[in-house]
């Protein structure tokens, strides 16, 4: 009871956002510090909980050279476990000019242009949980890219497995634009602790007719001589201003969980309504369903801003269907949670 009245406090007295609490340039240096504190509780099934998370984020620029560095302090309390870490989740340094982009160490991959499912994100992925996306969880990597021509450019990706005995698993992603279609191709080779190698081809492809939104992308894969394809179909129609409508069809040819594919059916659909009810209120409900089990798992998350650096957020997640289906065997979720940038 008492941490939820300092959250209650701290909503009620927010501090007045500043986008930097150090900030100091020149002519060779520019330097940027900033913080995110994100405090919260909850209810998962039957049991409680109480999160306060610090996140630190340091950016240093010289000429053509940037160093990022943020590291995360967070605190959990639940089911009366007190439990604390804290990691550099981004630590990398970068070069750019006209003709090469180089980021080397810790930094989030993402590779993906769908959302609810994302075959195409090999690497740290988001789980179907995670309703707030602001920051992707970092790994270690090795980044290059390079332009072809005003609208191409090549890219690769080195991930370090932080295991000696297994090679670093890499992506080589080739995209492009052609009149309103975006597309992409990569290729490479996924290496997981346990596992075996995997050889994966794919490609993705944006667009938009008019309204309407088409997303889709995908990857055919082996492993031990056997193959299987993943991919996503998503549609997104603008009904007003402040209402869009979106979903996603997506074949999981493994129809068993992987690394960054932890699903155990088949078939999915995945359904979103996103409403923006006044300029500060926005609200975002979806239901995914697992076609083979008819298991599915309704959320909600609704975010109010108090300001331009602070929002408050809620999460809800309920599973439904038959005993020991696939959704069902996910927690239930209530959880209210205050974030500020200073």
């Amino acid at each position: 009871m008492f941490r939820i009245s300092i959250l209650i406090a701290l909503i009620i007295t927010h501090i007045s956002a500043s986008y930097a609490f150090y900030v100091s340039e020149n002519d060779m240096l520019s330097q940027e510090a900033r913080g995110l504190l994100l405090l919260g509780s909850g209810v998962i099934d039957s049991d409680t909980s109480h999160f306060l998370s610090t996140r630190l984020m340091y950016d240093i620029n010289a000429d053509n050279w940037h160093v990022e560095y943020q590291q995360i302090w967070q605190q959990t309390f639940f089911a009366n476990i007190d439990t604390y870490q804290t990691k550099a989740d981004r630590l990398n340094i970068s070069y750019s000019n006209d003709n090469v982009y180089l980021k080397a160490g810790r930094q989030a991959i993402s590779l993906t242009t769908t959302f609810f499912f994302s075959p195409n994100d090999f690497f740290a992925p988001f789980t179907i949980q995670s309703l707030n996306r602001d920051f992707k969880q970092g790994v270690d990597a090795l980044y290059a890219e390079t332009p072809l021509g005003e609208l191409s450019q090549l890219s690769a990706v080195w991930v370090n497995n932080r295991d000696e005995d297994i090679p670093a698993s890499s992506i080589l992603r080739f995209e492009s634009v052609f009149s309103n279609i975006s597309w992409m191709v990569l290729a490479g080779e996924i290496h997981q602790t346990s596992l075996p190698t995997q050889q994966v081809l794919g490609g993705s492809i944006q667009t938009d007719l008019g309204n309407l939104g088409i997303r889709a992308e995908g990857h055919v894969s082996t492993q031990n001589k056997k193959t299987s394809a993943e991919w996503v179909l998503g549609l997104e129609q603008r009904l007003s201003s402040d209402i869009t409508l979106s979903g996603e069809w997506f074949n999981h040819g493994a129809a068993f969980p992987t690394p960054h594919l932890p699903y155990t059916g088949k078939q999915y659909l995945a359904l979103a309504l996103n409403c923006q009810f006044t300029p500060l209120l926005l609200g975002n409900f979806s239901i995914i369903k697992n076609i083979n089990d008819q298991s599915q798992l309704g959320t909600a998350y609704i975010n109010y801003s108090l300001s331009n650096e602070s929002t408050l957020n809620v999460s809800i997640l309920l599973p439904s269907g038959k005993t020991l289906s696939e959704f069902t065997t996910y927690p239930k979720l209530y959880a209210l949670d205050y974030q500020i940038y200073f």
